[in-house]
């Protein structure tokens, strides 16, 4: 029933200006929409791909633990590259089940060969909420 629809991710932000900057000028992603029709919880709508992104603001942000959206691309090094030129820093873990590399991760039982999993926080922006995107490899952003 879905197999052919789009799909959109909804992440909430407590700063939606700051959220703005974010996904617009530190990831490029194209802004097509903002919507204050809703005072408490305004919104604003990405492009990426052929997929969207609504960040809309509320107080429920940095609440949730867990990726809220992933983008899919080719080079993951130039992406992470073109990341860290925009303030983007990447953190290296060495904990029992998860060790990074270069801030990559391997991801052995993935359906993907290969698959890695960078972890990043931008130190360009300072949401106080934890939010994510995957690079397919996933990138958690902590803005």
């Amino acid at each position: 029933m879905l197999g052919n629809a789009r799909i959109a991710a909804i992440v909430p932000v407590s700063d939606l200006e700051r959220a703005i900057e974010f996904y617009g000028s530190t990831l490029g992603l194209r802004l097509i929409d903002q919507n204050a029709d809703i005072p408490d919880n305004p919104e604003a709508v990405f492009e990426a791909g052929d997929g969207t992104i609504f960040v809309y603001k509320s107080a429920a942000a940095g609440q949730g633990r867990a990726t809220e959206a992933g983008f899919v691309v080719d080079d993951l090094d130039a992406a992470m590259a073109g990341m860290r030129d925009r303030g983007v820093t990447f953190e290296e873990y060495d904990l029992p089940g998860l060790k990074t590399e270069n801030a990559v991760a391997r991801s052995p039982g993935s359906a993907r060969p290969g698959s890695r999993t960078p972890t990043a926080t931008s130190s360009t922006s300072s949401i106080d909420e934890p939010m994510a995107a995957s690079l397919r490899a996933s990138a958690r952003l902590a803005l």
